[in-house]
């Protein structure tokens, strides 16, 4: 894949709202135990076409308090 073009300035950051998600639980309970609410994370547009993103690609996300990174992995690279 050829290297993108460097993207537009507006195209290098995004604000984005942490929305929730209602998640199933792992195990059926006997009683009717609320659903656990995790933290969700949708992230879609031309934007990250601008960025080398495609669809397919694998990525690697890393994360440390208040912080995630996404990394486009390369074909044949370990994505975990």
């Amino acid at each position: 894949m050829a290297e993108p073009a460097a993207p537009e300035p507006e195209a290098r950051e995004r604000r984005l709202t942490v929305s929730r998600l209602f998640a199933p639980r792992a195990r059926p309970v006997a009683y009717s135990a609320p659903a656990t609410v995790v933290p969700f994370l949708r992230i879609s547009g031309r934007w990250l076409s601008a960025l080398g993103f495609e669809p397919g690609d694998r990525v690697r996300v890393e994360g440390e308090p208040g912080r995630l990174q996404v990394t486009r992995v390369s074909p044949g690279a370990e994505a975990s």
